[in-house]
């Protein structure tokens, strides 16, 4: 019997290879930044689009969903750019293409829609299986050069089809629609910019390169929002223009009028860029009920926006001051916000921050070099188009020649051979006249063939004066964005102003102030009701007159402990009506007394009372209350011995006592007259001993 082979074992083949942290994180976190910035997050500066936007907008070109045809399914078009352009999912596509239709997003939106496409309300659209889209016209203007060469292609990410590397945009989209990105290291903010406007500045730099800033903002002074509003900080866009960065102060358009009954109410009729409507009003009346000194004067609020506009309702109180109100809401809610401006944008390749004139500029070498190329391409159109009409023109005048050399050949190829020698032709025209139908030598034909080839004639003409001169390129684009602001008219949306204050108003403007009582249980847990609730109270279960205090609601309390501290804390502080109450350490900062023995109004300078503490060390100490005006939320009411504590803190009441309680029960009385002494002292010693308990008493 044969011995079992042994098994072998098995070779490990397995290489590794030792890199250390710091390469291996440069070599895959750099490629994947790169990726991120210049084909995900930020823009190209020339079209002002990122390559999902691109793609969208390509695809819907290449299905020919124009303005003047139907609308397709969305489903169709985020299909076809996922399968052809961009395989990385449809929900980023879908997202992608309603952002650019919805008309309070985008300033001139470059996608038409048709169904639910969202709302400012935060409204998300409908499946894309529901909706319809097609391009917008602005968007035309972003594909006019598509078929004239005037912009690179590139493979798709499969090379089998070609795409654009940037749209042909005829006007400045990366102003116009702005944008907004988040990149690795790197955020883009562009805010959008009224179109009419920002071609005006693109035709002034390309008169005049070197145009200051100052003059361009005569003609681009500042944003533009699609929903409309206020910069109130005005002053702040020179220095935006000038670096590419900085804040923004915009703020709800609002008024304030009263209704049919004479009650006061604000009316929203525009929000600041991208503010969630109904979120925002909803946050309004919660921040509302959070505050009772506001509740009281905000009695309801509608949304009464329709197809004709948008408006919103704050109804108040009557009496309540609205202008005070609304100024409150714009520091308080989003009503006023401030948007973030970063104008970083891709430029030769890479990321790049620019102000307003260097982004214009980078724009309008750009449209220059997409005017070359195209009238490139149309002189070569034109000249090969010349060719084979010369060639037509002077068969058509000699047509028996030709008929003869065409008949007199025994192949087409001997007929073209013929042709070119015997008339004087190139291979192109030979192919032409022998593919010309015999209709187009009667003389109606003729004088149209003459007549196109003058035509033709003045397009190389024109064409070969826009590439021979500067001055001949620059007018022909000054025309082109001449004619394409009367399309994209449209009014100013965001008023501008300079130089508005700071708005300083505080909730205290529209506190409440009503009668309360502030009182603490045995547990020193803290309680706010009204008086009548209070008198209640007392009927079945009186409080001494050391835990509670009838007030006000704006007045500052004084709160002394059993380690001998004083606390500082307004009576509105302090939650009302809660059954169980509020213990001392969450209203108040640093508490730590352990137990509450004086709830004092805060003195002021004519008040007489004196005050009188009682320790467990027998001492006695009575001084001003005027002493205790201090502001500030934590002092020390008295000196205390070192393992000494308060027992008693109150009013010192004429011709009263203190009375000690000693553990056995026995209770020692001083009746010996205490002169008033500073905050900080001890007093006097009244009895040598320990006790457990102090009051005053008239005994």
């Amino acid at each position: 019997m044969k011995k079992k082979q042994e098994a072998a074992t098995p070779v490990d083949r397995t290489v590794y290879l030792e890199q250390n942290m710091e390469t291996v994180m440069h070599d895959s976190m750099i490629p994947y930044a790169e990726h991120v910035i210049l084909e995900r997050a930020i823009p190209r500066v020339e079209d002002g689009l990122k390559p999902v936007q691109r793609r969208v907008l390509y695809t819907m070109y290449e299905q020919g969903l124009t303005p003047d045809k139907p609308f397709r399914k969305s489903a169709n078009i985020v299909g076809e750019c996922m399968a052809r352009y961009h395989p990385h999912g449809d929900s980023s596509i879908y997202e992608t293409m309603v952002r650019m239709a919805q008309d309070f997003n985008m300033r001139t939106p470059l996608v038409e829609g048709n169904g639910n496409f969202g709302s400012m309300d935060g409204d998300t659209a409908a499946a894309f299986r529901y909706t319809e889209a097609r391009l917008a016209p602005p968007a035309l203007a972003m594909m006019s050069y598509l078929d004239r060469d005037a912009v690179p292609f590139s493979l798709n990410f499969d090379d089998t089809r070609r795409e654009p590397d940037v749209l042909p945009a005829l006007f400045p989209n990366l102003l116009v629609n702005g944008t907004g990105g988040i990149a690795v290291g790197l955020a883009t903010s562009i805010p959008t910019h009224r179109a009419e406007e920002v071609i005006d500045g693109a035709v002034a730099i390309l008169s005049h390169p070197r145009l200051p800033l100052e003059e361009l903002m005569a003609l681009i002074p500042g944003p533009d929002f699609p929903t409309g509003g206020v910069i109130v900080n005005g002053e702040a866009l020179p220095e935006i223009y000038r670096t590419g960065a900085g804040r923004l102060c915009v703020r709800a358009r609002a008024h304030t009028e009263k209704d049919a009954d004479g009650k006061p109410r604000i009316v929203i009729t525009e929000f600041p860029y991208q503010t969630n409507k109904a979120e925002l009003l909803a946050r309004i009346l919660e921040h509302a009920q959070s505050k009772k000194e506001i509740i009281a004067q905000i009695t309801d609020i509608r949304d009464e926006s329709d197809r004709t506009g948008v408006r919103a309702v704050i109804e108040l109180k009557r009496g309540c001051d609205a202008a005070r109100m609304l100024e409150y809401l714009y520091k308080y809610t989003d009503l006023q916000k401030t948007v973030a401006v970063n104008m970083v944008a891709i430029a030769d390749g890479k990321p790049r921050q620019m102000g307003l004139v260097e982004l214009l500029r980078s724009y309008v070498d750009f449209r220059c070099e997409l005017e070359s190329r195209r009238a490139a391409h149309d002189l070569a159109q034109a000249q090969a188009r010349e060719e084979i009409l010369v060639g037509l023109v002077k068969a058509a005048h000699d047509i028996d020649r030709v008929i003869a050399i065409i008949r007199g050949s025994r192949t087409p190829a001997v007929a073209r051979e013929a042709l070119c020698r015997e008339l004087d032709l190139t291979d192109r025209q030979a192919d032409a006249i022998l593919e010309m139908k015999l209709r187009r030598v009667t003389g109606l034909e003729v004088e149209t063939l003459e007549k196109e080839l003058k035509e033709v004639r003045a397009v190389i003409d024109r064409e070969s004066e826009i590439l021979s001169s500067k001055a001949k390129l620059h007018a022909a684009v000054r025309a082109s964005l001449s004619s394409l602001k009367k399309e994209m008219r449209s009014p100013r949306r965001t008023e501008i102003r300079e130089g508005e204050a700071e708005v300083t108003i505080t909730r205290d403007a529209f506190k409440t102030v009503e009668d309360t009582v502030v009182y603490f249980d045995e547990y020193s847990c803290l309680h706010r009701v009204t008086p009548k609730a209070f008198d209640n109270l007392q009927k079945t279960a009186p409080l001494p007159e050391e835990r509670y205090l009838r007030t006000r609601t704006d007045a500052t309390l004084l709160l002394f402990g059993g380690r001998g501290m004083c606390y500082q804390l307004a009576a509105d502080a302090v939650p009302d009506n809660k059954p169980k109450g509020t213990i001392p350490e969450k209203l108040i900062s640093g508490f730590d007394d352990g137990s509450l023995l004086l709830v004092y109004p805060f003195p002021d300078a004519k008040n007489k009372d004196k005050l009188v503490f009682a320790t467990a060390d027998g001492q006695i100490k009575v001084s001003e209350a005027t002493e205790y005006a201090v502001r500030r939320n934590k002092f020390d009411a008295l000196s205390l011995r070192e393992g000494d504590r308060l027992l008693y803190a109150g009013v010192k009441k004429y011709g009263w006592h203190i009375a000690f309680e000693t553990e056995g029960g026995k209770e020692r009385v001083y009746r010996s007259l205490v002169e008033p002494t500073g905050r900080k002292t001890k007093g006097v010693r009244a009895f040598k001993g320990t006790f457990v308990k102090a009051t005053q008493t008239d005994r």
